[in-house]
């Protein structure tokens, strides 16, 4: 992976350093965002989890540019990723964000200085963690910075800072060269934390903020102090085999620290499962349950523990199981019919790959493609094709449905009743496309307007697509259905107002112009 580093003048930028987070060649759907937390309960900084494991594997890279302003994040042998997001900075003050560099291909990045994060005084020692959001709606989730003031690239950032104060949950939109100042302000409480437990906010479960207690950052041992907007943030709790469903903490009346996660969320092991004598060490099972859009949520987890796994009580409602295993295929089962006591066996399935190409045969690079065994879409793989347009699944069983659902290409759906021996090749359509502009009512311009697309059906995958544009500027979505009746949405923020529209559309219509209007109502002098 090689990004191509230019300052703002176009010249080479020597001795930047870089660090990129690699994304899985292939990851689980029904995890969703969980996905980081078992990631991270199994890493080596957690040693209590040693035996919980994820496939692939998907490490942090570091790298320094040459005098030709070449930055090579070099991937391990063992490592099948292929795409990575991260950071690039300078000793002088540039910076820039690195939005999913692709393996065997180079982008070009522009470095801009940088903006200054740092608190009221200059002199209070901090941590910051940050996530930022790219206009595309992507996330980069950044190492931790330490000091009296860190810089980063302008950009929006969701942030936790954490000081001698407590923690602090604030959002940050940087300008360059802008200075933003943290305020560990506001109310606060102490939170107990279970021994033993993982806690993390629900939309950022790759930050443990168990290693953010103790007298470094104001309580105790195991205790945490939450202040200010930390206290409205969502957070989940990862404990016994059960994982809490998301709570705030709010202040109490008391100075004593609440105990978490609450005594109400936490659920004894009252299930075993058995494995076969041949099951991998590191096998995991993990409990899910079915949302009302049809994702899951995972509730529980089990680790192998000399061939037992011990899970909470099932709940009232579709949940199953999922037992996962190195160099096995993932499947899952309905979990009210599975019988306390049962073998679970590991299945081995068979290695499955695709290659893409478009109609003029060349590669497609970043599709997403998924594949779903029958009756079991809770072991749905996703994954995404490389520069060379290859996408591997890892283990797969068969028979099963893969899909091509990529906002940019049309859906696909492909029957499989057992698992191809070589690489699947598939001929990608484009779709329809839908241009239009948007503009206001007034007649005044403006810039950052979110557009949104949206199938009220959920025919279309993704069932919803955005797009940042500016008035008058053209926008498309491609990779529409032939007939489609679909929503579209547009919204924006000027002068301290709300303004938005909102337009039905089918495949014979000509989106056009969309008219945004103001939403805050006007007062009228009522004469009094």
């Amino acid at each position: 992976m090689i990004a191509l580093l230019r300052d703002p003048s176009g010249a080479k930028v020597q001795d930047a350093i870089g660090f990129l987070q690699t994304d899985p060649a292939w990851r689980l759907a029904s995890l969703g965002a969980a996905d980081e937390s078992l990631r991270r309960l199994g890493s080596p900084q957690t040693a209590r989890s040693a035996r919980l494991e994820l496939e692939p594997s998907s490490p942090q890279l570091t790298a320094v540019s040459d005098r030709r302003g070449l930055l090579r994040f070099v991937i391990p042998r063992n490592c099948l990723a292929t795409a990575g997001s991260g950071l690039v900075t300078t000793k002088a003050g540039l910076g820039a964000l690195l939005p999913r560099l692709q393996a065997k291909r180079t982008q070009v990045i522009t470095m801009r200085p940088m903006g200054l994060i740092t608190t009221k005084t200059g002199s209070e020692s901090f941590v910051l963690i940050a996530r930022a959001t790219l206009p595309d709606g992507s996330r980069i989730m950044l190492p931790p910075l330490k000091g009296t003031s860190v810089r980063l690239p302008a950009g929006a950032y969701e942030a936790w800072a954490c000081s001698r104060e407590g923690l602090t949950w604030q959002r940050l939109d940087l300008e360059p060269g802008q200075r933003r100042d943290l305020k560990f302000a506001g109310p606060a409480q102490r939170l107990q934390l279970a021994d033993n437990s993982y806690l993390s906010p629900e939309d950022m479960p790759a930050l443990s903020l168990r290693e953010y207690c103790g007298p470094d950052f104001g309580g105790k041992t195991n205790q945490l102090v939450l202040r200010g907007n930390a206290l409205t943030a969502p957070l989940i709790s990862w404990l016994h085999g059960a994982v809490t469903p998301a709570r705030t903490a709010s202040a109490s009346a008391t100075i004593d620290p609440q105990e978490w996660p609450p005594i109400k969320d936490r659920r004894p092991r009252e299930l075993e499962y058995r494995l076969p004598a041949s099951a991998p060490n590191a096998t995991t099972l993990l409990g899910l349950v079915r949302k009302d859009d049809d994702s899951f949520r995972l509730v529980a987890y089990a680790q192998n523990e000399g061939g037992t796994l011990r899970m909470p009580a099932c709940p009232p409602s579709d949940a199953w199981l999922l037992l996962v295993a190195p160099s096995h295929a993932p499947t899952a089962q309905p979990w009210p019919i599975t019988k306390n006591g049962s073998t679970l066996r590991p299945e081995k399935g068979h290695s499955f790959a695709v290659n893409a190409r478009d109609r003029g045969s060349l590669p497609i690079i970043d599709l997403r493609v998924s594949y779903t065994p029958r009756d079991s879409d809770a072991a749905t793989v996703i994954a995404r094709t490389d520069a060379a347009g290859s996408a591997n699944f890892g283990r797969v069983t068969a028979p099963g449905t893969l899909r091509v659902s990529d906002a940019r290409y049309a859906n696909q759906e492909i029957k499989l009743e057992e698992v191809p021996a070589k690489r699947l090749s598939l001929s990608i359509l484009d779709g329809e496309s839908l241009t239009a502009t948007v503009r206001f009512s007034d007649g005044e311009p403006g810039k950052a307007i979110v557009v949104t697309l949206r199938d009220p059906k959920s025919n279309m995958r993704p069932r919803e697509r955005s797009i940042v544009t500016d008035v008058d500027t053209p926008f498309t979505f491609g990779g529409l259905p032939n007939a489609y009746n679909l929503l579209l949405i547009a919204t924006a923020q000027r002068d301290g107002k709300t303004w938005s529209a909102r337009q039905t559309i089918n495949s014979f219509d000509a989106a056009g112009v969309i008219t945004l209007r103001n939403e805050d109502p006007v007062l009228r002098p009522t004469g009094r």
